[in-house]
Parts: structure tokens; sequence; C-alpha cells
């Protein structure tokens, strides 16, 4: 098939004297595009690739006829519900892409949007606020600590090492910080101090797999006050120690939390729409009770291991390679429109258990 690859290009700031747009962190490097592209190219396909710009639209449109699917990684660019651009575009062109629709890419970005999402569907999360101005009343019914965030950012993007806020006056000054520089409103929800898990799934419907979940290992991270998975901890030390030093395979998760785990997850990745590939992260609370943190619908696929990406952590522990990972993603995107029947990919998948999780009525 002709496939189209869609992405943003991360700019390196050291390399270029172009000043990258504030959600750039999350683009893809060209090692990653380049990965993308050999891996489909190896399972037979044509690839074709196109940046989402500003030219995006027209590009989409100029080889509608040629494109017979879109493998998705773009985040967008700057603007309300970012990552909904590409997948608005190939709806109106209606061509077939993997990864989640318009609306769920616009909900998971919006983090309180999200957790109304799960509130609904009967899923915990964390108790929150969202400040629109740094001087907003705080709500009575949060207690401190409080974890605080912008609320539509993605890979850790203003979650820092003292996110972590103890009273209100760290709590103010935390917040005129964080409107300074992302310019949005700021989500500020109950810290939690126990375990943190995450999540990733493969696949959609009665395919749907949990692979092997990962455990951020805390023992193991530069002492903190707060333990946290914040940007310094993935940009800094995992890149210096590798990324498998940040968490721990699920050897340690006994078997009744990883069933909860699990089932939330699938829960979670159904009540926001996700399609295909995604990670869910949870943390425990001080009683053991799972919270759904977030989710992340474009989980990162930098073939690097010492590359921030516990998506690909999760994929190498199930035995997938770099290839098989691609492949499955496809698979499922193209089961899913009805491209064809085979299942075949369901058995790349090793040790994958499989889960019955009740309807919630």
């Amino acid at each position: 098939m002709n496939i189209g690859l869609t992405y943003n290009l991360f700019i390196d700031k050291t390399l270029s004297d172009e000043e990258p747009p504030p959600c750039s962190d999350e683009y893809d490097s060209p090692k990653t595009i380049l990965a993308i592209e050999n891996a489909l190219k190896a399972l037979g396909h044509t690839v074709i690739l196109i940046e989402a710009d500003e030219n995006a639209y027209m590009q989409l449109h100029k080889l509608k006829n040629r494109l017979d699917f879109v493998f998705n990684i773009a985040e967008g660019i700057p603007g309300e519900s970012r990552e909904s651009q590409i997948p608005v575009m190939l709806e109106m062109l209606n061509i077939p892409y993997t990864g989640c629709g318009p609306l769920s890419a616009a909900i998971t970005l919006d983090k309180a949007v999200a957790k109304k999402i799960l509130i609904a569907h009967g899923i915990k999360t964390p108790p929150y606020q969202v400040f629109n101005t740094p001087e907003d009343e705080l709500d009575s019914n949060l207690s401190f600590p409080l974890i605080v965030k912008p609320n539509g950012e993605g890979s850790s993007a203003g979650i820092e090492k003292d996110s972590v806020c103890k009273d209100e006056i760290v709590l103010r000054k935390k917040l005129k910080q964080l409107f300074n520089k992302y310019k949005q409103p700021i989500l500020a929800e109950k810290f939690l101090s126990g375990r943190e898990f995450t999540i990733s799934l493969i696949g959609n419907g009665e395919d749907l797999r949990v692979l092997p979940i990962m455990e951020i290992a805390y023992e193991r991270f530069p002492k903190m006050d707060f333990y946290i998975d914040c940007y310094e901890a993935k940009s800094i030390w995992c890149a210096e120690n590798g990324l498998e030093e940040a968490v721990v395979a699920e050897d340690r998760i006994d078997s009744d939390l990883k069933r909860r785990l699990s089932e939330i997850a699938i829960n979670s990745f159904n009540a926001l729409g996700l399609r295909d590939f995604g990670r869910i992260d949870m943390r425990l609370d001080e009683k053991d009770n799972i919270y759904v943190l977030e989710a992340n619908p474009l989980p990162g696929l930098n073939p690097d291991p010492k590359h921030f990406s516990y998506f690909q952590v999760s994929c190498r522990v199930a035995g997938l390679s770099y290839e098989s990972t691609i492949e499955s993603i496809l698979a499922a995107a193209m089961k899913r429109y009805k491209f064809y029947t085979n299942t075949s990919h369901k058995k790349i998948i090793k040790n994958e258990t499989p889960l019955t999780v009740q309807k919630k009525t």
C-alpha cells in the first residue's frame, strides 16, 4: 500500500536559530521518523512523508487519490486541540489512519476534560481544580500537597521537580510561573504518595491487549521532596542512566493489583476513545486505591532505548521488535477499518493475558 506518514519535526535550538514552538518537545526526531518509515517499508509498503505544518492539508488533498492509509504521529502546531488537526484533515478527506479521532485527541490533551470523562465512567482520578488566573480562589475541598501542571500540554511539559506544592504560598508562586510560561489554564490536583504505573495497550475491542505494566522506580531516582515523574527525570536523569533504569517490569506487581490496573487501563482506553495504541498513567494513594492521572493517545515511538518512551519499554519487554510494534499498530488500525480480517498481529505480543472486562451500566 501507499502509506502516508504524518509527523512534526523536532527543532533543536542548539542546531538552529529558528525559535521552536512551545509544544516542540513532543515533536519527533529525524531518527524516529526514519525508523517508522523503514519499518513500514520492511512490511512492503511505499511511504510518503507529510510534515504536519501549515501546508499539511494541501499536501494531503493533493495526495488523496494516492494514499491508501496514513500512519499518524503528528502532535500538531500550536493552537487549541492541536493533536486533532491531522485527524480532522484526514476525516475531511476520507483517508483512513492510525490512532484516535479528532474528539479523543482533543479530550486527552485537555486534562480537565479527560478527568470529567473518566469520572462519568466511574473511573477514579485525583481531585482537582482548574486555575484560569493565578489569583483564583482555592477550592476548599482540596488539601495540600497539590501538584500543578499546564492543562493542555503533554510529555511532562511544565511538570518539574518543584511542581508539588506543600502550602498556598508555594502554590501561588508556582501558578504565576506556569501562567507566565504557558499562557493557558493550570491544573492543580491532589498529590498521591503511592506507587506509580504506566500501562501501554495495543489493539481495539476484543483484540485490545495490555502490554507488560511498568512501575516507575522512584527508589532509583535522585532524592526528591516529593517523588514525581517530572520533566527533569525524563530529560536528564533517564538520558544519563538509560530509560530502563527508571522503570521496573511487572514482576514485583502482585496478580490482584495487576488485574485491577489492567482492567482500569482498558476501561480508560475505551472511555476516552483511544484507538489502536496508547498509554494510561496511574498512581496509588496511601491506601492503595488506584487513580488515573492521564492518558496518552500518541505515546512516543523513538527507537532509541535511551530516549524517554515508556511505551517502547513495554513493547521491548513484551518481545516486540520495533518493526513488530509498527506492524501491530498498523494492523490494529487496518482491522478497525475492515481492510482485512487477518489478526496474526495478535500472535506477535508474547505472554499476553486476554481480559474480560464487564461493561459498566
